[in-house]
């Protein structure tokens, strides 16, 4: 049985058995499969699990109302060796992550690395009221479990676990496992705020778990960065382009959200959480506007013969450029509002002579290391 086909088995039979008064939507479970067997097209190996029913929508409100007034529940011991939950199956123990208000009551989300086969472990999360104890029993909450990356081993992936969850943009929810290498997570929201991740000890081989739930109107999260030691930073996760786009819909080049900022070299720049605008100030003619995605870490676009203008992730800490037998020059971004997005205007090395298509823009992280390079000649 696959794991979405189990995980399906297992919600309708807990659902069954102990709350015959919850109301679910008719199709969670469909909608949720379609996600999943799309995933194929997000980026890398990352999957998006939706919690099946379980947490999507109204389910949240009906997971709860197990424990509610009124609400009918007989307990029953763990399922055994396949319960993620089960004391026999956790790498370490299962922490209580967060504390959230769901449906109008106090909700615990609980988070664990856990090996139900033998193959290795899954991070798995549950959620409980607030007010029921912790046990086995993985029944008393919903959530799912997400495996490890395939490419967890290579030195390029930090975030060795990663999933999310979404309801009909009222929850946001990134479950995610990092290696021992790294030292902390930052956590941007899409509309310009950082937030440090809280970092849990897994148990197994030095790993770290976190999880990051917003509810409500509150910004969804967008960006993870990892970083180790002296401030390298080891990956980021692009949280839109990694879970679809449905995660933060985004139509800054159609209609910007924000009042544009404008440069010294007479170009304005907006930024949304997945496209920059770039529009030159020229008057008495119609500007050649130019729309960039924004999912690496840096985008540009040549503003003159002897400047460029570049938009770059909130991990960059400064940008260069050197010509052919000339000493760098080197400029510090400027955060664009209601953006995770910065912005740097770069000067020709050589003053007034224009740039070189060779001349090369890097990127640096706080401590000094290159998280990339564009050519001029490689600029929109």
């Amino acid at each position: 049985m696959s794991p979405t086909d189990q995980l399906e088995h297992d919600l309708r039979d807990a659902l069954r058995s102990e709350a015959d008064a919850v109301v679910i939507a008719p199709d969670p479970w469909q909608r949720n499969v379609l996600l999943v067997a799309t995933d194929g097209k997000r980026r890398s190996n990352r999957i998006l699990v939706v919690a099946a029913a379980a947490l999507v929508g109204v389910v949240v409100i009906g997971v709860l109302a197990l424990g509610g007034p009124g609400a009918t529940r007989s307990d029953q011991p763990a399922r055994g060796s396949d319960d993620a939950f089960a004391s026999e199956n956790i790498r370490g123990g299962a922490v209580e992550a967060e504390t959230l208000e769901l449906g109008g009551q106090q909700t615990v989300h609980e988070i664990v690395l856990t090996d139900t086969t033998g193959d290795g472990p899954e991070l798995c999360d549950r959620y409980r009221p607030a007010d029921r104890a912790a046990t086995d029993d993985a029944s008393s909450g919903g959530g799912g479990c997400t495996p490890r990356v395939e490419s967890a081993d290579d030195d390029a992936t930090a975030f060795d676990w990663l999933s999310g969850t979404t309801s009909g943009g009222d929850i946001h929810s990134v479950l995610a496992a990092v290696d021992s290498r790294v030292r902390k997570v930052s956590v941007w929201s899409a509309y310009g705020g950082e937030t440090p991740a809280r970092l849990h000890l897994t148990g197994w081989e030095g790993t770290k778990m976190m999880t990051v739930t917003v509810v409500g109107d509150a910004s969804p999260p967008q960006r993870l960065v990892a970083y180790g030691h002296d401030e390298q930073v080891l990956e980021w996760v692009d949280l839109r382009d990694s879970f679809g786009e449905d995660w933060i819909p985004d139509n800054t080049c159609s209609v910007p959200e924000t009042q544009p900022t404008q440069t010294d070299v007479g170009i304005q720049v907006v930024a949304g959480p997945s496209e920059a605008m770039l529009t030159p100030i020229i008057e008495g003619s119609d500007p050649d506007e130019q729309c960039l995605p924004l999912t690496s870490t840096i985008q540009g676009a040549t503003a003159g013969s002897d400047a460029v203008v570049l938009v770059v992730a909130p991990e960059v800490a400064w940008v260069s450029v050197r010509g052919e037998g000339t000493d760098p020059v080197t400029e510090v971004p400027r955060r664009l509002p209601g953006s995770i997005w910065s912005y740097v205007v770069v000067h020709a090395p050589d003053g007034p002579d224009i740039f070189e298509p060779s001349d090369e823009l890097t990127a640096y992280d706080a401590g000094g290391h290159v998280l990339d390079a564009v050519l001029v000649g490689g600029l929109t």
